[in-house]
């Protein structure tokens, strides 16, 4: 785990304070289901632009491993911290981080 978190620091810091166990329950509010996307924007707006622009640098490193889905799977929840499941909203890991990418890129 430290081996990611020391590659990793500013989307370590992203997932573990953002995805946490209860973001789905923070974040559904004023009756609004919460979406990763709202939490990514969250992220964005709520933290110095080189924290994003760092996190932002890191996912990309990773996604650049082109590692398996059960890799990803375990370095995004086991290492990095982010308590989500990527198929419950219908998409692999590759394709929610992708879309986290894009988010966080604002494309």
């Amino acid at each position: 785990m430290a081996l990611y978190k020391k590659r990793y620091p500013e989307l370590t810091y992203f997932f573990g304070a953002y995805f946490h166990q209860d973001w789905t329950v923070m974040y559904d509010w004023q009756g609004n289901e919460a979406t990763f996307e709202v939490v990514v924007c969250d992220f964005k707006n709520n933290n110095p632009k080189e924290t994003v622009i760092q996190a932002t640098q890191e996912l990309e490193q990773l996604l650049k491993q082109n590692l398996t889905e059960s890799s990803l799977r375990r370095i995004v929840t086991d290492k990095l911290g982010a308590n989500v499941y990527a198929p419950g909203m219908g998409l692999t890991y590759q394709k929610w981080l992708e879309a986290v990418l894009t988010v966080l890129k604002g494309i």
